[in-house]
């Protein structure tokens, strides 16, 4: 399992540090080959939000976590919610197991979030559409089900966001709330049905309210 003490050390990723305090490592490796010594370049290699890159040098406050394609199980710590200078999380093709934490909403300098491949059960939490900086999500090849939630980036994710989780419903995968339920869906029921009625009800009240307001001053 992935141990919560881990995520708790890192003090730093928990404050942030001003972009002009940021202190990097350069990465190299010098050694002595009979009276002259030699120095050769070393490189991180990193795939973020899709692309593989080389680093040369890397920030001391390390702001990329990346535990893809491991055997951890058991559930995601709620620790790392604190990690609020987190840039990129990438725990996909693992064992995990439960929900997505709530607390991921504090992440507000997250731009790629990748836990796909891992057997993640329970609701999209709607915390994660305050995320505004995130550009790359996947949540694809899981157990997730319910409404995926609407408003800021989540309404610019294609379906391959999503795929593989055949209980979710909305509009980034084109499939009504209701559907899910008619086709024997085990996703909770009346619980999204009541959901997408609810924001259906929200929006209606917004627009005859303006409406009305409208009427009224003219």
């Amino acid at each position: 399992s992935l141990p919560h003490e881990l995520f708790q050390g890192f003090k730093a990723m928990m404050s942030g540090t001003k972009e002009n305090e940021i202190e990097f490592f350069e990465i190299g490796l010098t050694f002595l080959s009979g009276y002259w010594e030699r120095d050769v370049d070393l490189y991180v290699e990193e795939t973020i939000k899709g692309e593989y890159r080389l680093f040369k040098e890397v920030k001391r406050d390390l702001t990329i976590i990346d535990l893809s394609s491991n055997n951890f199980t058991g559930r995601i710590p709620e620790e790392i919610g604190s990690l609020t200078s987190l840039y990129i999380l990438n725990i996909s093709r693992n064992h995990l197991v439960g929900s997505i934490p709530e607390s991921f909403g504090k992440l507000q300098q997250m731009e790629s979030l990748d836990l796909s491949h891992n057997q993640l059960s329970g609701v999209i939490p709607g915390e994660l559409s305050e995320l505004t900086f995130l550009a790359v999500l996947d949540l694809s090849y899981n157990d997730l089900h319910g409404m995926i939630p609407q408003g800021n980036q989540f309404s610019t994710f294609p379906a391959s966001s999503f795929e593989g989780n055949p209980k979710l419903c909305g509009l980034q995968v084109n499939r009504s709330c209701s559907h899910v339920v008619e086709v024997g869906s085990h996703a909770g029921g009346d619980g999204l049905v009541d959901e997408e009625n609810k924001q259906i009800k929200e929006k209606g009240w917004k627009y005859g309210s303006v409406g009305f307001g409208f009427a009224v001053g003219l």
